[in-house]
């Protein structure tokens, strides 16, 4: 009876399980300015940065930037090498953060002002990740077919 109540407990407090990804805590506005600031000087982003700051530099730009330069082009191009390739769409839950989303879901296929959107696949349906603060607050599905 004790070992049963043992292995209930330990079960409980997950040492048991697998133990899950290590997680990041939002975007800090540091991050995302650094992109911008990356890009500046010279048009171009040298250094590597998080996908999910890259993003978020993407949202903070002006409606329309391609009438004054290359920042949103050049900044895609920084997203493409520095996002994963593969996405675990399935993986993705209200209260994640924007880091923890891009790292798992990867490049989505369209960035909003507060949302990224995946799109359907024969592999999964599509997702609109929305976020307040950082964390995702609304995850919605689409299926077409």
């Amino acid at each position: 009876m004790r070992t049963a109540l043992l292995v209930v407990v330990l079960l409980v407090a997950g040492c048991g399980t697998q133990a899950a990804p290590a997680q990041r805590g939002p975007i800090a506005p540091a991050e995302w300015k650094a992109v911008l600031n990356d890009w500046y000087p010279d048009g171009v982003v040298d250094h590597p940065h998080p996908c999910a700051a890259i993003l978020i530099a993407i949202q903070r730009l002006p409606a329309d930037p391609a009438a004054y330069s290359t920042i949103d082009r050049d900044l895609r191009r920084a997203l493409r090498r520095s996002c994963p390739r593969s996405s675990d769409l399935g993986a993705l839950r209200v209260g994640m953060s924007d880091a923890d989303v891009a790292a798992r879901a990867g490049l989505p296929g369209r960035v909003l002002l507060h949302c990224w959107l995946y799109r359907v696949t024969r592999d999964h349906p599509g997702r609109r990740v929305c976020f307040a603060r950082g964390r995702v607050t609304t995850l919605q599905y689409s299926v077409h077919g």
